[in-house]
């Protein structure tokens, strides 16, 4: 009876969790393997400050966003979301650790308290790029590290990494380096230098590192090195 019991009950915290937590919630849709769920529609959180349920697969979009939801970690967010991953309006959340490895849409992740681009290396992103728009970043050392948009290139209006609204203050360079990277948006709000800077990038983009190294001397010749890190 105890064996049974152990068996069956991560399977009920699992639905009553969802059905709690997850917006129009359909039992149907839902099959849990090995402890975790696999749900075949998109799932939009409310009323929770952690994703206390293990998701492997939705088979939709999975969306944490509003003041409904308060987290603080990406952690037990699906490994594979089959649509578009939307985080927004989170400002505990600081860290990208523990996202999905495997987004079918766009990547948002926008309005929260994320310094540092990173834990995104082995991420695939399926369309047309990522969005970190209003968040406290002020460098961009290591994107190149980070993403790999030359899948979501194929897709109409691929390669995009909006930023809009980020204080960003220096090291542009790696922009250069993103596997199938197009563009960047900086939205209204942009200091001139930011400008100035990026101008001098776009003229560089899908030139590899040659394009990298002739940027890097443009910028440090116009008295803007400090965007010039990678």
């Amino acid at each position: 009876m105890k064996i049974r019991e152990l068996k069956e009950s991560p399977i009920v915290n699992i639905r009553d969790w969802m059905k709690k937590h997850v917006k129009n919630f359909d039992d149907e849709l839902l099959e849990i393997k090995d402890g975790e769920a696999w749900y075949d529609a998109k799932v939009i959180l409310q009323n929770t400050t952690r994703i206390d349920v293990p998701f492997a697969k939705v088979n939709g979009g999975f969306t944490v966003a509003g003041f409904s939801c308060d987290i603080e970690s990406l952690k037990n967010c699906p490994r594979v979301v089959m649509g578009d991953f939307h985080i927004m309006n989170q400002p505990k959340l600081r860290s990208l650790e523990h996202g999905p490895i495997h987004v079918d849409g766009y990547y948002y992740v926008t309005d929260c308290s994320i310094e540092k681009i990173s834990h995104l290396s082995d991420t695939l992103i399926m369309k047309a790029g990522v969005d970190f728009s209003r968040n406290p970043i002020k460098s961009l050392a290591g994107i190149h590290k980070e993403l790999d948009l030359s899948l979501a290139m194929m897709e109409g209006g691929g390669g995009t990494v909006l930023l809009e609204d980020c204080p960003i203050e220096r090291d542009l360079l790696g922009l250069i380096l993103i596997p199938g990277f197009q563009r960047a948006k900086f939205g209204f709000n942009r200091p001139k230098e930011l400008i100035d800077a990026y101008e001098i990038i776009e003229k560089y983009i899908g030139k590899g590192r040659k394009g990298a190294l002739d940027a890097q001397e443009e910028l440090e010749d116009n008295d803007l090195g400090h965007f010039s890190g990678i």
